[in-house]
């Protein structure tokens, strides 16, 4: 399944970008380094954080996305409690709504 997933995300070349996000992490995780720098509080634009409660890959993906939201003015959260990730694959038509009404407020 993952193999689908990458090629479907990335095209043939999904092997060389699963390498290179792997050894990005590795380096992120030795280094201890924070995501955002702490600079979410900098975003000047509204955001829409989208997310399953039941990802596999995010432990307590809920709470770390409303932490986020907390910090960036004018943001928004969804939350389903089906699909995995990510959530716009997985939960496709669920994301899709979320998406279209949040972006729809701009209109």
């Amino acid at each position: 399944g993952q193999t689908g997933f990458w090629r479907y995300g990335h095209g043939d070349d999904w092997a060389q970008v699963v390498d290179a996000d792997c050894d990005l992490l590795r380096r992120f995780a030795r280094a201890g380094g924070d995501w955002f720098n702490g600079r979410l509080a900098e975003i000047g634009c509204p955001v829409l954080f989208t997310g399953s409660l039941r990802d596999e890959l995010l432990q307590n993906a809920g709470q770390q996305m409303c932490a986020m939201a907390m910090q960036v003015k004018g943001s928004q959260v969804f939350f389903t409690s089906e699909g995995s990730h990510p959530l716009m694959w997985s939960r496709a038509a669920d994301f899709r709504r979320a998406a279209d009404g949040f972006l729809g407020q701009w209109h």
